[in-house]
């Protein structure tokens, strides 16, 4: 039984992991940004296939690289998975309130109480993301015992299944439906850590070619299967090759200041993810008279910053709960028992749950 891979001795920070996700998060903001323009006016059709095209790599590779960070927790006790899943469910409560209440402070016609609460339990909107990683985190116990490549499996068939009409119809929740796509990417990233590690660090000029060649081929096929049968059978297949290739290419850029600038956004993906839809929404509504594409990175340039300045805003404010749980949430009794070895409700659940699988 081949079960996960381990990063064990721990490798060296691999700055192509902080370049590609620096990458992907811009290509996350500047699509929502492209959304709220096309409100206004159709989109050129530079921008549409630009969108389109980068839809195959944004949210895959920022998944995959989750699932490889998250590598760690297969090893960890059951206090730490608890922990870290309940973080990700306090970033979901504490920013799901943040957004109801400047939408309410925007909008002539609020949504109803129960609309409000149910954006705040299953968010249709970028906080979509935060809500996967809580419930792939919590799975963690789970997979850990079995053998990786039927983890990979059964949230392959999972995913594959999203994507029948049938099942989409079934799953209208965009945070249920997105999650069941996307496990496939966090889980081949949490099992396979270690050989996407050595890939991305080892990589070599024949490899790169062999991922593009791939890469077409899938592409190709995809659309005959698409065509022909309207299934498009190979597209997740395609987006993996597409993310192992991202991660090459950027471990390829040399160190320049471009390099460096992405790989310091994609150690701070958090924060963009969770505050620059207050300012994109806001931006967009500024009569800018330049062009779409230009109008685009605009708002999307000043959209992160915006966003990386916030962060810093409330952490001088003294309110950096925002971003990471309250240390007295994190060390209560919820995760350890007072002696700090025995497990406790949290970590109880899903000891039980797990043993019972």
């Amino acid at each position: 039984m081949i079960v996960a891979e381990t990063l064990e001795p721990r490798p060296a920070r691999v700055h192509a992991f902080d370049t590609a996700r620096g990458c992907a998060v811009v290509l996350v903001v500047f699509m929502h940004v492209t959304e709220r323009l096309q409100l206004e006016a159709p989109l050129s059709a530079g921008l549409t296939l630009f969108n389109w095209s980068a839809a195959s790599i944004r949210m895959p590779l920022l998944f995959m690289l989750s699932g490889v960070l998250a590598n760690g927790y297969l090893t960890r006790g059951l206090q730490d998975v608890g922990r870290r899943s309940t973080h990700f469910v306090w970033l979901l409560f504490v920013w799901g309130v943040v957004a109801t209440m400047v939408s309410l402070i925007g909008s002539p016609a609020p949504a109803a109480f129960s609309s409000q609460i149910r954006s705040i339990l299953l968010p249709d909107s970028p906080l979509w993301f935060i809500w996967a990683l809580a419930m792939f985190t919590a799975v963690i116990p789970f997979v850990a015992r079995r053998p990786r490549a039927q983890i990979v499996g059964i949230a392959l068939v999972i995913s594959c299944l999203s994507y029948l009409p049938s099942i989409r119809d079934m799953l209208p929740d965009v945070p249920v439906l997105k999650t069941a796509r996307h496990g496939v990417y966090f889980y081949v990233g949490l099992t396979y850590a270690r050989s996407i590690v050595d890939f991305t660090v080892g990589r070599s000029a024949r490899s790169i070619a062999l991922l593009v060649g791939a890469t077409l081929v899938l592409h190709a096929a995809n659309g005959i299967t698409d065509r022909w049968l309207h299934l498009s059978l190979l597209l997740i297949p395609e987006k993996f090759t597409l993310s192992i290739l991202a991660l090459a290419l950027a471990a390829s850029l040399p160190q320049t200041r471009l390099a460096l600038g992405l790989q310091w956004l994609g150690r701070n993906t958090l924060p963009i993810f969770l505050g620059h839809m207050l300012f994109v929404d806001y931006l967009v509504r500024w009569p800018i008279g330049i062009g779409q594409l230009e109008r685009s990175a605009v708002i999307t340039l000043c959209s992160v910053i915006a966003s990386l300045g916030l962060k810093k805003c409330i952490d001088s404010a003294g309110l950096g709960w925002m971003y990471r749980m309250p240390t007295a949430i994190a060390t209560s009794g919820a995760f350890t028992a007072p002696d700090g070895h025995r497990t406790r409700k949290i970590p109880g659940i899903l000891a039980r749950a797990r043993d019972a699988i």
